[in-house]
């Protein structure tokens, strides 16, 4: 009777044994992003996605917002304490992309074959050379969003989902959408991004404001067309259509991402991102494309994802990029990014993952 209950313990040791040799061995890395309260929720959706299908990998997020989040990727990378995995808009990458703070990725499995599978526009942004420093994973795209009921009430039509106005046709509707009273603007037309706006009237007008868009060295505004541009800028803030330029991104009529949220504005310049505070308001709102001078032009962001160089697990990162980048894009596209995998993005168009009409999206789509 012992002697079983013995090879019954020593029966019992050797299965938890080869239980606790068979569990996998977990990597922790860490992610950074910008993000606000709700989009960090979404962030986090994406990473527990990514963690129940690799279960050897654990992510801890670090989310915060626009400014403070570039202010602590500086301090961190400067002290060698940076995240992992680290997020990059296009605008505020130079830096450190060819000044050695990221990890190469060139020789990664399977980096150059996912780079290739990326848009074009979104390629220069994380090569020097014919090295790789980072991953597209979203295109920032802007498109017009209007508060229709606002159109109803001044007795505009609403703007086509997919021709863009002209400049005249623009300054037309905008002046039935201002309301004044007694010298005071009570509602503004629109409000859009000043320095994006004024980027894209330049290129518009068939200019250029620099003379490489992702490591400029000289600034080319100062030109027949770049005047142009910024005229019509000046002619819409003398005109009331849109409001003047303010220091503070949130003013008395909202931000570019926020206006039509006031109640105050009739249209506004933002993305995908925007939508869901419209709705939550149950605004009756729609998109259409920018307007367009000589040429159609809007400024957009490549976002992408890079390893730090001092990343002590590079692969367990380049996993988790992968997977962003390329499966995972049809769950990241839902928060407001569109795809930078060409294929994904043909996707996105096709299955519309958004929560919001196929109408709605076209606008977005269509900038790109």
């Amino acid at each position: 009777m012992k002697r079983k209950v013995l090879l019954i313990v020593l029966g019992l040791m050797v299965f938890t044994t080869l239980v606790i040799s068979a569990a996998p061995k977990v990597t922790t890395i860490t992610y950074t992003r910008w993000a606000g309260t709700e989009e960090a929720r979404d962030f986090q959706r994406l990473v527990d996605i990514f963690m129940s299908k690799n279960p050897d990998i654990k992510i801890v997020c670090d989310f915060l917002p626009w400014d403070p989040y570039w202010n602590k990727l500086q301090t961190t990378i400067i002290g060698g304490a940076a995240a992992d995995v680290v997020s990059f808009s296009q605008q505020h990458s130079a830096q450190y992309v060819s000044r050695g703070a990221l990890y190469e990725m060139t020789k990664l499995p399977g980096a150059k074959q996912l780079l290739d599978e990326m848009q074009e526009g979104t390629k220069a942004a994380v090569l020097v050379g014919n090295k790789i420093y980072g991953m597209p994973v979203g295109a920032g795209v802007r498109a017009m969003i209007y508060n229709k009921a606002m159109f109803d009430k001044a007795g505009v039509p609403y703007p086509d989902s997919k021709k863009p106005m002209t400049w005249d046709e623009f300054l037309e509707i905008g002046e039935k959408l201002t309301i004044k009273k007694d010298g005071k603007v009570l509602q503004y037309a629109a409000n859009f991004h000043k320095r994006e706006m004024w980027e894209s009237l330049v290129v518009q007008a068939g200019g250029k404001y620099i003379d490489d868009y992702t490591r400029p060295t000289k600034i080319l505004i100062n030109n027949k067309a770049g005047i142009e541009g910024l005229q019509f800028l000046r002619t819409m803030v003398e005109k009331a259509i849109i409001p003047p330029w303010e220091d503070d991104w949130e003013g008395a009529f909202g931000s570019p991402d926020s206006a039509v949220a006031t109640g105050k504005v009739a249209i506004m310049q933002s993305g995908p991102w925007a939508l869901s505070p419209l709705k939550q308001k149950k605004i009756n709102f729609g998109t259409a494309p920018l307007f367009v001078g000589k040429k159609r032009a809007n400024r957009g962001y490549v976002n992408f994802l890079a390893i730090s160089k001092n990343c002590k697990n590079p692969q367990a990162a380049w996993r988790f990029i992968k997977w962003m980048c390329g499966e995972g894009q049809l769950e990241f596209t839902k928060t407001g990014d569109l795809p930078a995998n060409k294929k994904y993005f043909e996707a996105a168009k096709k299955l519309n993952p958004y929560g919001y009409p196929p109408e709605i999206m076209e606008a977005f789509f269509s900038e790109l």
